[in-house]
C-alpha cells in the first residue's frame, strides 16, 4: 500500500472516531479551538502588577486634573439619579419613571455617594473625585481579567455577569428580564419611523476610525490573519456595531465597549511580535505600534486628534467640545462653589439648558433651579417673566459679559462665568413650600403611553408652587 493510500486511510479512520464522539464532546473540542484555553498553571508576567498600578495612575490623574463629560447624559442617567436616591435632591426624568434606564450604573455610584455621606465626606469636593476613582479601579478589570482566566473562563464568567444584570433589571423595575434595556430599544425602533435616515448606518466606523486615527481598521485586518486566535473578540466587535448601527439614535459613547475589545487585540499582537521577534523588523513594527497608539491616546486627551470635535460632542460649554486636560468647561468649578457658598436657597442659569449643565450632583442642594429661558426644564418656568424668576432666585450664573439684572451683584467668577448675588439691601426672594423637579413630557413620553397603556401617570406638579399660589401648576 502507498503512503499516500496509507494517509488517507489514516485521515478517514480519525473522522469517523470523531463522528462516533458524543456531541457534547464534539463541541467542548470546538469551543476549546476557538477560545484555546491557557493553561492554569501559567505564572503571572512579573510586571503585571506594575503596569495595571500605571494605568490606574494615569487614568485616575487624568479623572482628577478637571470635571468634563462626553455627554450629558453621564449627569442626568447617572450621576444624578444616584445623588437624589441618597441626598433627595435632584431631577426625576422620564427612563426612570418609566423604567427605561436600569438602575445598575446609578446604583454603584449610589453605593458610593452613601459611604462618602457616612463617614461625613457628602460633599462633591471629596464625592466627585471618589467616584472617578472607583471607576478608574473597574476600569482594571477589563485586562486583569482578561490575562488572569482563559478566554473560555472570562466568557463564563461575562455570561454569569449578563444574566445577573438581567435579574437585576427585573427585581428593580418588576418586570421582565432586561426590562429597561427592552423598553429602551423598543422606543428607538419607533423613533426609526419617526425620524427616517436621521443618522448614517456607516456612522460609528467614521467615528472609531476618526478617534483612533485608522489604528482600529489596522489592527481588524491583522486579526483576521488569525481567526483561531481572535474569532471571539472581532465577532464581539462585529455584534456590538450591527445592533447599534440599524438604529437612528446614534452616539459614540453607545459603542465605547469596542474600545477595549480591539485594544486586547492590538496588545496581544504587540506582546506576540515583542516576544517571537525582539531584535527584529518586526519587534521594531511591535515598538512603533505601541508608540502610535499612546500618541494617537495623548492627541485625544489634549483635544488634538484632527476632526476630534465630530467625535467628542459633550454639549457642554458654548462650543459643545468636550474638553479633557484642555479647554475644560468652567461651569463644574461655578458649581462645586455654589454647593458651598453661603445664603444659595435659588439659582438661576440665565444662557443655559439645563441638559448641559452639572445638575444637582454639582450643586448638592435640595433648591430651586432655573435653566435658560426659552429652554423648559420646569413646568412653572415656561411663562414666567425675567423680572419673576429674578425676584425668586439667590444667585445667578451666567458666561455672558452683558448679563446685568438690577439688585445682583458679582460675587465670584470662574474664567468666562460670573456668578451674581442678590444685594443684602433688596426684598426676600419669594418663598416657595414644594418642589418636585420632573422632566415626563415630550415624544418618548407619548410612545411609552401608547406601547404601556397601564404605565402611571407622572405627578401633575412638574415644577416650582410658590407660597403665595392659589391653583397647582399644570404639568408642561
Amino acid at each position: 500500500m502507498s503512503k499516500r493510500k496509507h494517509g488517507r486511510g489514516a485521515a478517514e479512520r480519525r473522522d469517523k472516531r470523531k463522528q462516533a464522539l458524543p456531541w457534547s464532546v464534539r463541541l467542548c473540542s470546538m469551543s476549546d479551538l476557538l477560545l484555546h484555553p491557557a493553561p492554569p498553571d501559567e505564572r503571572p508576567w512579573k510586571f503585571l502588577l506594575p503596569v495595571l498600578a500605571l494605568a490606574f495612575v494615569a487614568r485616575a490623574a487624568i479623572a482628577l486634573s478637571g470635571d468634563f463629560v462626553l455627554h450629558p447624559d453621564e449627569i442626568m442617567q447617572y450621576l444624578e439619579p444616584a445623588h437624589r436616591l441618597v441626598f433627595g435632591s435632584g431631577v426625576i426624568y422620564w427612563e426612570y419613571f418609566y423604567g427605561a434606564r436600569s438602575w445598575l450604573v446609578p446604583g454603584l455610584i449610589a453605593g458610593v455617594l452613601k459611604l462618602f455621606d457616612i463617614v461625613g465626606l457628602g460633599q462633591p469636593f471629596w464625592y466627585v473625585g471618589g467616584v472617578k476613582l472607583v471607576f478608574c479601579a473597574i476600569a482594571l478589570l477589563i485586562p486583569a481579567g482578561m490575562y488572569f482566566f482563559a478566554r473560555w473562563h472570562f466568557v463564563l464568567a461575562a455570561a454569569t455577569v449578563f444574566v445577573g444584570v438581567g435579574i437585576f433589571d427585573a427585581i428593580t423595575w418588576d418586570g421582565g428580564l432586561f426590562h429597561s434595556y427592552l423598553v429602551y430599544t423598543r422606543l428607538n425602533l419607533a423613533m426609526d419611523d419617526l425620524i427616517t435616515g436621521a443618522s448614517p448606518a456607516w456612522d460609528y466606523l467614521y467615528w472609531l476610525l476618526i478617534a483612533s486615527m485608522g489604528l482600529v481598521s489596522l489592527c481588524v485586518l491583522a486579526a483576521l490573519r488569525d481567526l483561531r486566535r481572535y474569532a471571539l473578540l472581532l465577532t464581539l466587535i462585529a455584534l456590538m456595531l450591527l445592533i447599534h448601527s440599524t438604529q437612528w439614535h446614534k452616539m459614540y459613547r453607545f459603542v465605547f465597549a469596542i474600545i477595549p475589545l480591539y485594544l486586547l487585540v492590538s496588545a496581544d499582537m504587540l506582546a506576540w511580535l515583542w516576544k517571537n521577534k525582539p531584535r527584529s523588523s518586526l519587534g521594531l513594527t511591535a515598538l512603533t505600534l505601541a508608540a502610535s497608539f499612546a500618541a494617537v491616546s495623548l492627541a485625544g486627551i489634549l483635544n488634538a486628534l484632527p476632526y476630534q470635535a465630530r467625535v467628542y460632542q459633550s454639549r457642554t460649554g458654548p462650543s459643545g467640545i468636550g474638553g479633557f486636560l484642555r479647554n475644560k468647561d468652567p461651569i463644574f468649578a461655578a458649581y462645586r462653589y455654589l454647593a458651598s457658598a453661603p445664603g444659595v436657597s435659588a439659582v438661576w442659569q440665565v444662557d443655559r439648558p439645563y441638559s448641559s449643565l452639572p445638575g444637582y450632583y454639582y450643586l448638592h442642594r435640595a433648591i430651586p433651579f432655573y435653566a435658560a429661558k426659552g429652554h423648559l426644564i420646569f413646568a412653572d418656568q415656561k411663562n414666567m417673566e425675567v423680572t419673576e424668576i429674578a425676584a425668586s432666585v439667590s444667585h445667578i450664573v451666567s458666561a455672558d459679559p452683558a448679563t446685568s439684572i438690577p439688585g445682583y451683584s458679582v460675587e465670584k467668577t470662574f474664567g468666562p462665568i460670573r456668578i451674581l448675588r442678590r444685594d443684602a439691601d433688596e426684598p426676600a426672594i419669594r418663598p416657595w413650600q414644594e418642589y418636585t423637579p420632573t422632566i415626563t413630557g415630550g415624544t418618548f413620553t407619548k410612545l411609552m403611553r401608547k406601547f404601556y397603556p397601564d404605565a402611571p401617570t407622572p405627578p401633575p406638579n412638574a415644577g416650582i408652587r410658590f407660597a403665595d399660589e392659589k391653583t397647582e401648576i399644570k404639568e408642561q
